[in-house]
């Protein structure tokens, strides 16, 4: 539905020891109230949707993998900065709501093989 609004929640960092979902979702865990609006997450890991499982939100924005950064040929993706590597680049279903995982742009150590940057257009629905 063009202009519908849209409640946008953002994290800090999991790995700096700033996630605070308390906080981020002003300390509302479960549920939806009637009439509430759909969450956008913004997240940087997508690792951090197991630890927000209890909040609620629609889709989460994620970034931190570099999309694999190296894929090689026969051995795939030796390094992935999370501990869920099914959600490494891309959009995924999870526990009914959605994950956005991006490539992005930059990269670690200024290097990337067979893994292209990428900037994401989504079109909300």
């Amino acid at each position: 539905m063009r202009g519908q609004k849209l409640r946008l929640v953002g994290l800090g960092d999991e790995w700096a020891g700033e996630l605070d979902p308390v906080r981020a979702f002003g300390g509302h865990p479960k549920g939806r109230k009637l009439g509430e609006l759909p969450t956008l997450l913004l997240s940087h890991n997508p690792d951090t949707k197991d630890a927000l499982r209890e909040f609620q939100w629609d889709l989460m924005l994620s970034g931190h993998t570099h999309g694999g950064q190296l894929s090689l040929p026969l051995i795939g993706q030796p390094f992935i900065p999370v501990s869920d590597k099914r959600f490494v680049r891309g959009l995924y279903e999870w526990d009914k709501r959605w994950l956005h995982i991006t490539a992005g742009l930059g990269s670690l150590h200024k290097m990337r093989f067979n893994c292209r940057p990428e900037l994401s257009y989504l079109t909300l629905a």
